[in-house]
């Protein structure tokens, strides 16, 4: 199986249509490095739930502004379910 953070670089990759070196863009803010707008970021996090076949609730991910935060949410959502 793929390492997470390396699937979620490479939804992060489809979704902005974009190469990017994985240590610039883990910490880079969606609105202040990316510019990502509401929609792409509501996008970004559909096109996860469908990588990684769990339901991602808007509250739970309203203060994740970062691909390393994601990575980290996403581990966490995985653990619980096979706790």
């Amino acid at each position: 199986m793929s390492n997470i953070k390396d699937r979620v670089l490479e939804v992060v990759k489809e979704v902005l249509n974009a190469e990017h070196n994985s240590s610039d863009i883990l910490d880079a803010s969606f609105k202040d490095d990316l510019a990502l707008t509401s929609l792409e970021q509501l996008t970004l996090f559909v096109a996860l739930e469908d990588e990684f076949d769990r339901n991602i609730p808007q509250e739970e991910v309203v203060g994740i502004d970062t691909i390393r935060e994601i990575v980290d949410y996403v581990e966490g959502k995985l653990s619980q379910s096979t706790a």
